[in-house]
């Protein structure tokens, strides 16, 4: 499941297993879904009606990513380093 050198795989799998059943920890990241999505949703509608000003203040996706991420506890800092590191990759292939 991971390619990085600091993150424990079984130590992962037990706070993947653990944070699933978290309520709080799902509803973070079922609301952080929505708001991509409505992000995406004004953004396209915005480009529609050549309101280029108004697309850049609209909230960047990867900023609200990185918050959620960020506001996990350190006791989840396995999974925390893998999708840091995941993250990371994506912005960097994202903006090639």
């Amino acid at each position: 499941m991971t390619a990085f050198a600091s993150v424990s795989q079984p130590e992962l799998e037990m706070e993947l297993d653990d944070i699933a059943d978290k309520d709080i920890w799902v509803s973070k990241f079922k609301h952080l879904t929505a708001n991509v999505e409505d992000v995406a949703r004004q953004k396209a509608i915005l480009a529609q009606n050549h309101k280029w000003s108004d697309i850049e203040n609209l909230p960047k996706p990867d900023k609200l990513v990185f918050e959620t991420w960020n506001a996990i506890p350190d006791t989840y800092i396995n999974m925390k380093k893998h999708a840091f590191g995941v993250l990371s990759d994506l912005r960097i292939h994202i903006r090639m």
